[in-house]
């Protein structure tokens, strides 16, 4: 599915400059580390070139290989470079989601591996916004009433909380975020604001219509905030019509908190959100992540889990996939 055309046509963008986007932050993610740290050698060859170098050129690879062994790179933290690599993924999702949804969909669910395997329960999320996974979403209601999860950042809480919220036969103990006034999400919205989202979908059934009606608002109510902010990043006409907008141009968390929520509706047998009936005092901007995360909660992942190819580049075969678990799967 892709973003309806008056969406599009609002948003004003340059399709080709997003395209471009989206193959830059997954080259950048698929990139592999150096054999050698290249201003080292630079360092180096300031001194004259490498005895045995055949006119100053120097083979990496060959006689000359043993010798340049204390010029690789210096071992960074382990974090850095799955950080690096799931962020280029997130990135890339942002982008593409606003092309191909099911294309969208095969970069949030590598993103969400790396994240897992580095422990943060962001990864969660975008794997259970992406395709519904029950597995971490019952393995995730666990964990949240843990004492290992009051050690977690709020942020991260959030998300666990986001990942579970199917898998819940609990309320959340309401003093567990009294304390919270952080800032959330693309829109900056405050903690209580995407605890009660959580809170009402996790309530959500057939003969409650007025917690859908209060999610309903809450959802709205992130939207606007992110809808005024896509204004406010519009005056800057020549990065936006690029897509370098210092704001993310699709709220992951917002979307991903829909499509959620969407499959939790269809799960328990409530009929499907309408943006038209049920958001219709929304602007084309604010209706943009709503709708990403309606289309994201609506369609069924393929019976593996992964999309298939889009016109982009090629998505990630399962054993691709595998690189990106960590032992987590």
């Amino acid at each position: 599915m892709t973003l309806p055309a008056d969406l599009w046509e609002a948003l004003r963008l340059d399709r080709s400059a997003i395209e471009a986007q989206v193959r830059f932050h997954r080259g950048y993610a698929d990139l592999e580390d150096p054999p050698f740290d290249v201003r080292a050698i630079a360092e180096m060859m300031r001194h004259g070139p490498l005895p045995g170098a055949d006119g100053g050129v120097i083979d990496l690879l060959g006689r000359n290989a043993p010798p340049l062994e204390h010029y690789r790179p210096t071992p960074s933290d382990p974090w850095i470079r799955p950080g690096e690599i799931a962020d280029s993924l997130r990135l890339s999702a942002v982008a593409n989601l606003l092309l191909d949804t099911r294309a969208g969909r095969a970069d949030l669910i590598r993103a969400g591996h790396v994240y897992r395997g580095a422990g943060l329960p962001f990864g969660d999320f975008l794997l259970v916004a992406a395709t519904g996974d029950r597995g971490i979403s019952i393995s995730d209601a666990d964990r949240l009433f843990s004492e290992s999860s009051r050690l977690l950042e709020p942020v991260q809480w959030i998300y666990l909380l986001l990942a579970a919220v199917a898998d819940l036969e609990q309320a959340v103990p309401e003093q567990l975020i009294t304390s919270q006034s952080i800032a959330v999400g693309a829109a900056s919205q405050p903690f209580s604001t995407w605890w009660q989202i959580g809170d009402l979908t996790s309530r959500l059934a057939p003969d409650e219509e007025e917690i859908r009606l209060d999610l309903n608002r809450a959802i709205a109510e992130v939207a606007r905030a992110h809808g005024r902010q896509l204004e406010f990043a519009m005056a800057d006409t020549f990065h936006w019509s690029t897509g370098h907008s210092r704001v993310d141009i699709v709220d992951l968390d917002l979307a991903g908190a829909v499509a959620i929520a969407a499959r939790v509706m269809a799960t328990r047998g409530l009929r499907r959100w309408d943006p038209a009936e049920e958001f219709h005092d929304l602007s084309p901007l604010a209706l943009v992540s709503i709708t990403i995360g309606i289309q994201l909660g609506g369609e069924d992942p393929t019976p593996e889990d992964e999309p298939g190819p889009d016109p982009l580049g090629p998505t990630p075969d399962r054993e691709d996939a595998g690189r990106f678990d960590h032992g987590f799967e």
